[in-house]
């Protein structure tokens, strides 16, 4: 074995390693609770493993570019594109299967048309996306070596300039300062930059000292663990932003630097080290698409916390098990192919061999339930009028409808509360909690505690639009450590939502909520106005009753006449949003849009999604019908929890009608 090639082996087996570890964390993430430290440890730990994907680029750049290596179209659509399709079909068709069988999902052409979507738009498993990047590079790397074949050392050193200043640093200030550049190159992704820096190194174009590569590599990961503190305590956002992503000038740093280092650290003699990163390098491809099957049983379908077996050292841990499952798994799958005769690199027979083992373990663990919460801390709220008898015995206390209490822990059914100075139990099944100190890491925007959005065909309900419907607005909360919106839901409903956040997460997602409870007073208040805006404007009319599939709806598909399940805290009304930017996914119109551009189905009862559905608004489908969520005909955005609905109903039968947090004291609840 070469120099060069151990070199390039040992870079692959240790990113291998790394993009374990970083998706490993990424699902922990929704783990850590509270804990400042160990949600900045986590987060620290997964952003210091952006090296790994930088550094495949890197090999691949400095391999196929290279002038000396011959590299025709032939070989790149025989060998590499169809490798690359070939997983990629099969792969995907595998995830597939699994979330359908996990889901209890029937098999149906329905299962088909919606693997060729996922395949089609990546809107599959989030891993997956690399596959496509390669895809796009291999059929550039023709033209990539035109330039590396005629250009001079010079030239190169420039081009990688121009990449490191319009793909890194231009994004980065731009983050930084707010304000956009008018300056920029015809280039999206920054992973050409670490294509043409993976042939500049390997040439010696740009020449690094091992001393050199070490303080690139300390100072890149000196800039990831900064930002990311900093990003996490200031909660700003765009440290977060940046350095989960990249084009990172830390992430760019760190990259480069590993890669010289491990590269140069390389020998020809060959020692028990390099033989087991070489072995891990055979079946590193494999490896990097079978983790995510295992880390998603155990997390999300086994529902195991990471983070509560030690900490980082439990997710270590994890990452560890992940990596050895999948390395085996690699490992026999080649060998049983091998056998048969049939399998050498292709990933295609090894699919079907796994398909039948992963769909029966799939089977025997049933379909993603409700996440258990910790409460600790977290605030509540009494449904109904109650009286609570103080732990001591001794002393009784009141508590109306929508008062607030703090939760010391969860026995069984019962909550044990504090109100002032005094302490009780109280069933939970007849309290709300609050969804925010139990599901902190998604995104709040309740827009009718500040400035409702509500509007039917883009015309505004009079007394509605812009105005504050309730008052949950923003208020310390002490869980979590921020100012957040009171979002009241019912204990039950939590639970499958934050399951449901938590298969987002593993997609890089995460919860957009925009309403939780809602008072009784205000759905009439909203009814009133809409049906005031539907006699009143023909247009509105129209789109009310009128889907562009033709079918006929009405104004109680987009507004309860009497009540919502909002009423009795069992709904919420959610979207997407990418979980490193906050930027919401593009869905099929508007929150809170009154009119059959909303419908999910192309008629009521139908089951067929509408033309106006997309892959987002879907793939939220997805999520919430896989924790037991159920859907609105009429909206894509409302999902409830039928289960406590129709509890809530026998013992609240009017519905709620407070306001949390107006007119009461807080003390001993939250500190303003």
């Amino acid at each position: 074995m070469s120099k060069r090639n151990t070199g390039y082996s040992n870079i692959r087996a240790l990113a291998c390693m790394a993009i374990v570890v970083l998706h490993t964390f990424y699902a922990a993430v929704p783990g850590q609770g509270s804990d400042f430290l160990l949600r900045a440890g986590t987060y620290m730990v997964r952003n210091s493993m952006f090296w790994a994907v930088p550094c495949f680029v890197m090999v691949t750049g400095a391999l196929l570019l290279d002038p000396d290596r011959e590299v025709t179209w032939e070989k790149i659509f025989q060998r590499y594109l169809r490798r690359v399709v070939t997983a990629l079909l099969f792969f995907s068709a595998l995830f597939a299967v699994f979330d359908a069988v996990t889901n209890s999902t029937a098999f149906s052409l329905f299962l088909l048309k919606d693997w060729l979507v996922r395949l089609l738009t990546d809107t599959g498993w989030s891993h997956m996306w690399y596959l496509y990047l390669m895809i796009g590079l291999y059929i550039l790397i023709p033209f990539f070596r035109m330039i590396t074949a005629s250009a001079r050392d010079a030239e190169i050193r420039m081009l990688l300039l121009v990449f490191v200043i319009f793909l890194s640093l231009i994004p980065m200030i731009e983050k930084l300062t707010g304000m956009e550049s008018g300056f920029y190159i015809c280039m999206q992704t920054v992973y050409p930059l670490y294509l043409f820096a993976g042939y500049a190194l390997s040439k010696g174009i740009v020449r690094m000292r091992r001393r050199t590569a070490l303080a690139a590599a300390l100072a890149g990961l000196a800039m990831i663990l900064l930002a990311t503190w900093f990003g996490l305590s200031s909660e700003t956002g765009t440290l977060t932003k940046l350095v989960g992503n990249y084009s990172f000038a830390g992430v760019i740093l760190l990259a480069i630097g590993l890669f010289e280092l491990i590269r140069k650290r390389s020998s020809r003699k060959r020692t028990v080290l390099t033989s087991v990163l070489s072995r891990i390098d055979r079946y590193s491809f494999g490896i990097y698409l079978i983790h995510m099957l295992y880390l998603k049983l155990i997390v999300v379908v086994l529902k195991i916390d990471l983070l509560s077996y030690g900490g980082l050292f439990g997710a270590l841990a994890g990452s560890v098990v992940v990596f050895v499952l999948s390395l085996l798994t690699s490992a026999a799958l080649m060998w049983l192919g091998h056998q048969i005769g049939k399998l050498k690199k292709s990933p295609g027979m090894a699919v079907l061999l796994l398909l039948s083992g992963v769909s029966a373990i799939a089977l025997q663990t049933g379909v993603v339930s409700a996440k258990e919460l910790n409460v600790k801390g977290a605030m509540g709220y009494a449904m109904i009028p109650t009286t609570v008898e103080d732990e001591s015995g001794l002393f009784e206390f009141y508590l109306g409808e929508g008062d607030m209490f703090r939760i010391i822990r969860e026995e069984g059914d019962l909550w044990l509360i504090e109100k002032g100075d005094l302490c009780g139990y109280i069933d939970s099944a007849y309290c709300m909690i609050d969804l925010a100190d139990v599901m902190p890491d998604a995104v709040y925007e309740i827009t009718n505690a500040s400035a409702s959005i509500f509007q039917s065909s883009g015309y505004a309900l009079d007394g509605i639009t812009g105005e504050m419907l309730y008052k949950t607005e923003k208020v310390w909360h002490s869980k979590i450590g921020r100012y957040e919106y009171l979002v009241p839901i019912m204990y039950s409903a939590a639970k499958k939502i934050a399951a449901a956040q938590m298969l987002a997460s593993f997609d890089g997602l995460t919860l957009k909520i925009y309403d939780s409870y809602r008072p009784s007073v205000v759905t009439r208040r909203v009814r009133d106005a809409l049906n005031a805006l539907y006699y009143s404007n023909s247009t509105v009319a129209q789109n009310v009753d009128h889907s562009p599939d033709g079918s006929f709806w009405g104004q109680g598909w987009f507004l309860a006449q009497s009540q919502s399940s909002h009423n009795f805290g069992t709904a919420i009304d959610v979207s997407l949003a990418y979980a490193d930017t906050g930027e919401e996914l593009q869905m099929p119109c508007q929150m809170h849009e009154l009119s059959t551009a909303a419908v999910k189905y192309t008629s009521p009862g139908s089951g067929n999604y509408s033309r106006t559905m997309n892959a987002s608004a879907v793939l939220l489908d997805r999520y919430m019908e896989q924790v037991g969520m159920g859907t609105l005909d009429s909206e894509w955005w409302h999902f409830q929890d039928n289960d406590s609905l129709s509890r809530a109903r026998r013992f609240c039968p009017g519905g709620c009608n407070f306001q949390a947090g107006e007119g009461m004291s807080l003390s001993g609840v939250i500190q303003k």
